[in-house]
């Protein structure tokens, strides 16, 4: 049996806030990748590039990420863990998707795509796998996660706001990471997505940047709708069950102390 663990992806914002708080014998990044190659892991944590280095990020660069994606999918076979905690987004299910829900098969979208086919192909090849699909990342120091967050954090000069006000967010922030997770791996379950209440744009708006709130454009039918997934695991968290990891008003709370100060 194998005792040693890795964490792929440790030098991220994720990473290095969960590596500094529990120990793992490899620290894995793109430049040692390869000292996975042929060895066995008790447990491996490994990030999806979207959850690394933020999905905006990520989007801006499709080409990299499908090198990244292909590479990774070359190489799975030459690393054997016994269990493996997968985090990625929850970009391969649908709008209002639970555990239960199958995963995309195909998307036009290459970003998407990306996800699907390294989710597909990693579970395939790993026997345990705990899948966590994270919801829209809220980093407090780094940009790139959160399309809203940067837009409220650093908007245009002038002129309407690039946001749909009546579209759903759910946020999720980043210190949650290693609680969620270590209260997930007990209960053996194949996936998790530790889902937030869902706020409006205009909700976000009114608590981040009050002062932008006149700048949002008017509601347009053909706007996105935005995230209204929920868990079928919550009641793990939460009693009654409501689907969901914390109550709406304390989610309206923890974005007050994490992003309402920067506004005061």
């Amino acid at each position: 049996m194998a005792h040693d663990t890795a964490f792929l992806g440790a030098g991220t914002v994720l990473g290095q806030y969960w590596t500094k708080r529990r120990y793992f014998d490899y620290l894995i990044n793109k430049e040692n990748f390869q000292l996975t190659f042929g060895r066995s892991f008790r447990m491996m944590v490994y990030l999806d590039n979207a959850v690394a280095n933020g999905a905006e990020n990520v989007k801006q660069n499709i080409e990299a990420d499908t090198r990244a994606t292909n590479y990774l999918l070359n190489h799975l076979a030459d690393i054997k863990p016994e269990f493996t905690v997968f985090v990625t987004t929850c970009d391969m299910l649908a709008e209002n998707a639970d555990e239960n829900t199958p995963t995309l098969e195909h998307s036009d979208d290459p970003y998407v795509q990306n996800r699907i086919n390294l989710y597909r192909e990693l579970n395939r090849q790993y026997g345990r796998v705990l899948n966590v699909h994270l919801p829209e990342i809220a980093s407090v120091t780094h940009r790139g996660f959160s399309s809203i967050i940067d837009t409220l954090l650093n908007p245009p000069a002038q002129g309407k706001l690039p946001l749909a006000p009546l579209e759903m967010h759910q946020l999720y922030f980043s210190q949650r990471i290693l609680g969620d997770v270590e209260r997930c791996i007990p209960l053996g379950i194949p996936a998790i997505i530790p889902a937030m209440p869902p706020l409006t744009t205009t909700e976000i708006t009114e608590i981040v940047a009050p002062n932008l709130v006149d700048r949002l454009p008017a509601f347009d039918p053909s706007q996105p709708m935005g995230s209204r997934r929920s868990s079928i695991h919550s009641f793990q968290w939460l009693d009654p069950k409501d689907g969901y990891l914390v109550t709406k008003e304390d989610q309206l709370e923890l974005l007050k102390f994490y992003f309402a100060s920067d506004f005061s």
